[in-house]
C-alpha cells in the first residue's frame, strides 16, 4: 500500500469530522490528530497516536468501533504494521480459538494414551523393560499434550504450536493407516474404530490450533506501543 501524504491524510482526517454522526470520544481523538498534523508532526507520528487511541475503543467491544471508521484503523494498521493487519481483537479471538482447539487435541490425545498405558501395565510381568517403555513415553506424551494446551497462548506459544502441529499431522497419519485396516478392525470389533477417529479429531484439532496461533503472532498493537513511549 502506498503511504499516506500528509495532505493526504488531513483529509481523511477532515472527512470525518464533517460526519455529525461520530461520538464524542472518537471525535476528540481524530481533532487530536488533526491538530497534530497541523502543529507539524510526521504523518508516520500521528498514525502510530491516532492507531493506538482507536485500539483503545475497539477493546471496549465488537461493537464499539465500526463502518468507515473501522476501515479506516484497518488501513492505518497496514500504513503502519507493514506487513500485518492483525488487529488486538483478532489477535485474541485467535488465541483463544488455538487454546480451544487444543484443548479437544489434549482430551482426545489422553483418551488414545490410556490404551497404551493399561497395555504396557499388562505387559509388566511378562516384559518388565518394554512395559516400562510403552508406558514412560506415554506419560510423557500425555503430559506435553497438556503442557502445549496450558502455554499455547504464552510468549512461547508459536514454539507449543509447532510442536502440536508435528504431533498433529502423526496422529492424522496414524489414523490412515488404521483405516486402512479398517475391514479387520471390523472383524476384531466394532470399537476398534474409536482409535482412528480420535487420532483424526486429535490431529486435525492440534493442526487448528497451530494455525490459529500462526495467524496471531504478528502484534501491531504491540510495536506501536513500543514506538510511541520512545517518541
Amino acid at each position: 500500500m502506498q503511504e499516506w501524504t500528509k495532505e493526504e491524510l488531513f483529509a481523511k482526517i477532515y472527512n470525518f469530522l464533517l460526519d455529525s454522526k461520530i461520538q464524542f470520544e472518537k471525535r476528540d481523538i481524530l481533532l487530536r490528530a488533526k491538530q497534530n498534523l497541523e502543529q507539524g508532526q510526521s504523518v508516520n507520528s500521528v498514525l502510530k497516536r491516532l492507531h493506538s487511541d482507536l485500539q483503545h475503543i475497539r477493546r471496549l467491544g465488537a461493537s464499539a468501533l465500526t463502518g468507515a471508521l473501522l476501515d479506516f484503523d484497518d488501513e492505518i494498521s497496514s500504513q503502519i504494521g507493514g506487513k500485518s493487519k492483525v488487529t488486538v481483537d483478532e489477535k485474541q479471538t485467535l488465541i483463544k480459538k488455538a487454546k480451544r482447539a487444543a484443548l479437544i487435541g489434549a482430551i482426545a490425545g489422553s483418551l488414545l494414551s490410556i490404551s497404551p498405558i493399561m497395555l504396557g501395565l499388562s505387559l509388566s510381568s511378562y516384559f518388565p523393560n518394554l512395559s516400562l517403555v510403552i508406558i514412560v513415553f506415554d506419560i510423557i506424551s500425555l503430559i506435553s499434550f497438556w503442557f502445549g494446551f496450558l502455554r499455547i497462548d504464552d510468549a512461547h506459544g508459536v514454539g507449543w504450536s509447532i510442536y502440536l502441529l508435528i504431533i498433529g499431522i502423526s496422529s492424522l497419519l496414524g489414523g490412515f493407516i488404521q483405516i486402512l485396516n479398517a475391514q479387520l478392525l471390523v472383524i476384531i470389533s466394532p470399537i476398534a474404530f474409536a482409535t482412528p477417529i480420535l487420532s483424526f479429531i486429535a490431529g486435525i484439532s492440534w493442526i487448528l490450533g497451530f494455525t490459529f496461533r500462526i495467524k496471531a503472532k504478528p502484534n501491531v498493537e504491540g510495536k506501536v506501543k513500543v514506538e510511541v513511549i520512545n517518541e
